[in-house]
C-alpha cells in the first residue's frame, strides 16, 4: 500500500491547496454536511436442497435466517472543486442476504465500503482518493448497492481478482461518454494471484458511454503482475419504462506451471465466461417486479473439469454456477420504504458421491422477504 500513499498524498496536497486558496467562502446551505442511512432488514427461508446428496433419502432441514443492516453515508461539499463521500456497512451478518458465502467485500475489512474525495480539476478532468467501489463484474455490480439491492448476486463472485471496494485513485474524463482509470494494489500470491509476490500497483480502465439512454460499458482489469486480465462489456437502457442491462464478462486467469521441459515456468490459462441478464419494469407506481439470470463457466487449462470443488456447504463455485432470483418490490407505502418479496434459485454441478468422473447438479431455492429504506 506504500505505492498507493505515493499517489494519493500529492492529491490531498491539492485538494489543500484548493480549500485554503480558491474557496474560502462562508459555507450555504449546499456546503453543508449531508447525512442519510439505508436500512436492509430480511427474512430468509432456504430449503437446502443444495446440500442433498444423490441417493440419499434424507431431505436437509429448511432453515430461516434473519438479517439487516444499516448503511449510513456521509457527503460534504467542501467547496466547488472537491467533496467528500463516505458509505459504511453495519450488519448483523457479514453476508449478501441471499446467501452468507456471497458477501459484500468491505473496504480493506473494515466498516466501510466507500470514503473517497472528489477532486474536480475541471470540467472534464476529476480524480478520486480513497476507498472506492472497485471497476468490475459489469453493469450489474456498479449499479448495486449491499442495502438497497434485493437480487441476488451473480455466481462468478468467487471469480473476480478484486474486492468489491479497494483503495485507490481513480481519475475520470469525459471521452465520448466517460473514461475512468483506476490504480489499486495488485493481487500476491498470498491474496489470490500466482505470479506476483511484492506489494506493486495495477490498473483498471473503464468506458461508459451514453446514447439516448442506452448505455455501453468496457471494462478492462490487469492483475496478478499482468499476466492475468479481465475484460468486460455491458448494455443498459430502457425502453417503454423497461429497465433492462446485460454483462457480458470474460476472465483470463493465469496459472503458474513448470515448464514441461527445461527449468521455469510458464502461463497456462484459465478462461471463465460469466453471463448477466436483469430487467425490471414498474407498475402504474405500485409495484416494481424484478428478474436476474446469471451463468458462470470456468474452463481449466489442462483438462477442464465437470464439477465445482468441494461440496454445496463448502464450495467456492470455481467452475460453474447459475442463479434465477425474481420477485417484486412494492412501491405504494411512500418513497422511502420499499418491501419486497424475492425467490432465488441456484444450481451447479458438483463431484457425483456414486462416480468421482461424473457430475451431480445440485438445485436449492430461497425464498426472502424483507424492506428497504432510505432516509
Amino acid at each position: 500500500m506504500k505505492r498507493i500513499a505515493t499517489l494519493v498524498l500529492p492529491l490531498a496536497f491539492i485538494s489543500a491547496q484548493a480549500w485554503s486558496g480558491e474557496s474560502q467562502m462562508a459555507m450555504d446551505s449546499s456546503s453543508m454536511p449531508k447525512m442519510g442511512v439505508m436500512f436492509r432488514g430480511e427474512i430468509v427461508r432456504d430449503d437446502n436442497m443444495g446440500m442433498k446428496k444423490k441417493g440419499d433419502s434424507k431431505t436437509p432441514t429448511t432453515t430461516t435466517r434473519i438479517m439487516a443492516t444499516a448503511n449510513p453515508t456521509f457527503d460534504l461539499k467542501i467547496n466547488p472543486m472537491v467533496d467528500f463521500h463516505m458509505e459504511a456497512a453495519l450488519s448483523n451478518s457479514a453476508s449478501n442476504f441471499a446467501d452468507p458465502k456471497m458477501a459484500y467485500k468491505t473496504c480493506q475489512g473494515s466498516i466501510v465500503e466507500t470514503a473517497y474525495t472528489n477532486y474536480k480539476m475541471n470540467d472534464m478532468v476529476s480524480v478520486k482518493m480513497g476507498c472506492v467501489k472497485t471497476h468490475k463484474d459489469g453493469w450489474d455490480f456498479l449499479d448495486r448497492d449491499s442495502a438497497l439491492t434485493v437480487s441476488a448476486r451473480p455466481m462468478n463472485i468467487w471469480d473476480a481478482p478484486f474486492g468489491d471496494y479497494n483503495p485507490a485513485l481513480e481519475i475520470g474524463a469525459k471521452v465520448a461518454g466517460h473514461l475512468s482509470l483506476q490504480l489499486l494494489q495488485d493481487v500476491t500470491t498470498t491474496t489470490g494471484g500466482n505470479w506476483n509476490e511484492t506489494d506493486s500497483l495495477t490498473w483498471i480502465l473503464q468506458w461508459a458511454g451514453d446514447f439516448g439512454g442506452f448505455m455501453p460499458l468496457v471494462q478492462i482489469g490487469s492483475y496478478d503482475s499482468n499476466h492475468s486480465m479481465y475484460k468486460n462489456i455491458g448494455l443498459k437502457g430502457e425502453v417503454a419504462g423497461l429497465k433492462f442491462g446485460v454483462d457480458y464478462l470474460m476472465n483470463s486467469r493465469s496459472d503458474k506451471v513448470a515448464k514441461t521441459s527445461g527449468d521455469g515456468f510458464e502461463s497456462k490459462m484459465d478462461e471463465s465466461t460469466t453471463l448477466n441478464l436483469s430487467a425490471e419494469y414498474m407498475v402504474g407506481n405500485l409495484v416494481t417486479p424484478f428478474f436476474l439470470y446469471s451463468q458462470f463457466t470456468n474452463k481449466q487449462h489442462d483438462t477442464d473439469r465437470k464439477f465445482n470443488a468441494g461440496d454445496w456447504a463448502s464450495t467456492m463455485w470455481d467452475d460453474n454456477g447459475s442463479v434465477i432470483s425474481l420477485g417484486t418490490s412494492f412501491n405504494n407505502l411512500g418513497n422511502n420504504y420499499w418491501p419486497y418479496i424475492a425467490i432465488d434459485m441456484k444450481s451447479g454441478d458438483f463431484q457425483d458421491p456414486s462416480d468421482a468422473t461424473k457430475a451431480d447438479t445440485r438445485k436449492d431455492m430461497a425464498i426472502r422477504f424483507g424492506t428497504t429504506a432510505k432516509f
